[in-house]
């Protein structure tokens, strides 16, 4: 029985024997891949874009353009010990607060945040030891 390696070689170099287009078909593809597109200059002067760009007022009410996802905060639980958790590179207790948030609970594996109605419980993330101890075996 042949090897899979060899029945796909031989697909390869003769799938290509009954394919359909002509050389004429395949310059008019190159043809229409050469042709000058209208770039996005060009539709701006021709309609009114608007910007995808959010604009958010600075407390001196001028306009600053910033990015509808960066007003999410993100929290990253990287320690818990004794009544401290480590959130985003800082050490926190119950009641301490981060970004407006205040920490409210801290458990063995999580910690809970919470603002005015939104609370955020974030985990540990699971370590993959590359080292393993055995113990007992010499």
């Amino acid at each position: 029985m042949p090897s899979h390696k060899k029945i796909c070689f031989a697909v390869l170099f003769i799938l290509p024997l009954y394919g359909d287009l002509s050389i004429g078909q395949m310059d008019t593809m190159v043809e229409k891949i050469k042709a000058k597109r209208i770039g996005a200059t060009t539709l701006d002067k021709e309609s009114n874009l608007t910007s995808p760009f959010v604009m958010i007022q600075n407390e001196k009410g001028q306009a600053v353009m910033g990015d509808p996802k960066s007003t999410e905060v993100v929290f990253t639980l990287g320690a818990i010990i004794n009544d401290k958790a480590f959130v985003n590179k800082v050490w926190l207790k119950v009641g301490d607060t981060l970004e407006g948030y205040k920490l409210i609970d801290i458990g063995q594996q999580s910690a809970t945040l919470v603002q005015d109605e939104r609370e955020i419980k974030i985990f540990l993330k699971k370590s993959k030891s590359i080292l393993q101890l055995n113990e007992g075996q010499k």
